[in-house]
């Protein structure tokens, strides 16, 4: 059977010495895991900067890499922090969650060390990145800015868009080491995210990221483009993305975010956008493309009523702007994310230039996502990081629902992980090009180990691979015909 199969689990979940997984030790130890067990595919979710509720999705800079994923092994490898540097973050390794807030300050004084001890040759090396690329220059000298006046960027007394200004010249004069370190910062975990996908391609597995679709109202790319967003006067969103009303929130979600102004996009070719995902692009061998339907058809919430019940559909860049944006990237390399409200236009647009699509078998009450029903073209999940593990799903069913839903795949045993399991083996003889399972359903876990709750913004994000994880996962992995 010529089909891939893949996990789908964070960066952050993985295990680690550290209280969470980065890009050392823990990336390189799971990646021979999945190549010693013929694993095809490692889909992750965003690495970019994240928000107070840690979550990826909502990011402070699209290109950015979070400092909470570096590499204390790569540190100590280049002489730049000492072992005793480490001893708090030791503290967390047993920890069942991710204790995002003792990470993140741990981690960033690991870099504020290093940043004490780097070489002469590495500082000409980070001179020369501030000189001669002017997004990660502007984004350091943004994220100085934030360290002095905030991080509501309409608060900063003159802005970085206008580099020829007095205040700006003397701000940058004056804070120039200081910009420098933050440059040090991406430097360093560009390097070593680059080094990991490197070494994933050559033990023969792929690395599958994630683009979200809209940018957090404090992002450092509204600030420094906030004319291709929609904003009122004193530069807050008009309106904010979410969606409306549905069976997994049925309030509708407003997410917070802004919205691109697509007929203002549209007169330069959405030339900010390409180059958006282009350079995300460079991170990972095929990129996922968040809520899709968002680039056909957006849903627009209110900013002053802030009701997702209220809010509309709105016209996006649709075909036009993939046509632009096939002209620069190989289509073959993206997957959309084609799930949830689905209209003709968002068919259309994804059949015309032959997307890689996603399907659920959580949504099982849409017969298309049934393993009858989906198409070749297709990655084919028990869930995403969105969902339910599957046994936690299993569990959550009524006697109606369950036998509902044994009926339509033609399953007779009870147990919820002995469904689990010819679940996936149904899904496997499938049409699906791609099986892409969360690692909770290699492990069988169920709902308190769950990834994330939309629409609820705390205590999402920490699930931790347990100890024994490769135990339970080769279990289920010789359950699994392929």
């Amino acid at each position: 059977m010529n089909k891939k199969l893949g996990v789908l689990l964070h960066v952050s979940s993985l295990k680690s010495e550290y209280g969470i997984g980065d890009f050392g030790k823990s990336a390189y130890e799971f990646i021979d895991f999945l190549s010693e067990n013929k694993i095809d595919v490692w889909q992750i979710l965003p690495l970019s900067s994240t928000n107070i509720y840690n979550c990826p999705y909502s990011s402070l800079c699209y290109f950015s890499f979070d400092t909470m994923y570096v590499s204390p092994e790569d540190l100590l490898k280049r002489n730049l922090i000492m072992e005793s540097d480490l001893l708090a973050l030791k503290k967390l390794k047993k920890s069942s969650k991710v204790e995002y807030s003792k990470v993140k300050a741990e981690k960033l004084k690991l870099l504020n060390i290093a940043y004490k001890n780097i070489t002469e040759g590495m500082l000409e090396t980070i001179k020369l990145l501030y000189n001669n690329d002017a997004k990660i220059r502007k984004y350091a000298e943004y994220l100085v800015l934030v360290d002095k006046y905030g991080e509501d960027w309409r608060k900063f007394p003159f802005s970085a868009n206008d580099e020829n200004s007095k205040e700006y010249k003397d701000f940058c004069n004056d804070n120039y080491d200081r910009i420098l370190k933050y440059v040090f910062f991406q430097y360093i975990l560009n390097e070593e995210w680059q080094d990991v996908l490197k070494y994933a391609n050559i033990r023969g597995v792929e690395i599958y990221g994630d683009l979200p679709v809209y940018s957090n109202i404090n992002a450092f790319e509204v600030y420094q483009k906030p004319n291709i967003y929609l904003l009122d006067k004193n530069k807050f969103p008009k309106v904010y993305g979410g969606m409306p009303p549905d069976s997994m929130c049925p309030k509708g979600q407003n997410w917070g975010t802004c919205v691109y102004n697509w007929k203002l996009m549209s007169k330069d070719n959405y030339a900010f956008l390409v180059d958006k995902i282009k350079t995300v692009f460079k991170f990972y061998n095929v990129l996922r493309i968040d809520h899709f339907i968002g680039y056909v058809k957006h849903f627009e919430v209110d900013a002053k009523n802030n009701d997702p019940a209220l809010g509309k559909w709105t016209k996006s860049g649709g075909k036009e702007f993939f046509e632009q944006l096939f002209n620069e990237l190989d289509a073959t390399k993206i997957i959309v994310e084609d799930l949830g409200a689905i209209i003709p236009e968002v068919e259309n647009t994804r059949d015309k230039f032959n997307l890689t699509g996603m399907s659920v078998l959580q949504d099982y009450k849409n017969s298309n996502y049934l393993p009858n029903n989906v198409k070749e073209n297709t990655i084919y999940y028990l869930g995403t990081h969105d969902n339910n593990t599957f046994v936690g799903f299993l569990n959550s069913l009524n006697k109606q629902e369950k036998t509902e839903f044994l009926t339509l795949l033609n399953i007779r045993t009870k147990n919820n992980k002995k469904i689990c399991l010819e679940c996936i083996n149904k899904m496997m003889e499938s049409k699906g090009g791609t099986v892409i399972l969360q690692m909770q359903d290699f492990l069988l876990q169920d709902e308190k180990f769950r990834m994330n709750v939309p629409g609820r913004a705390e205590d999402c994000w920490e699930y931790k691979v347990p100890n024994n994880y490769k135990k339970k996962f080769i279990k289920t992995l010789s359950k699994i015909r392929r």
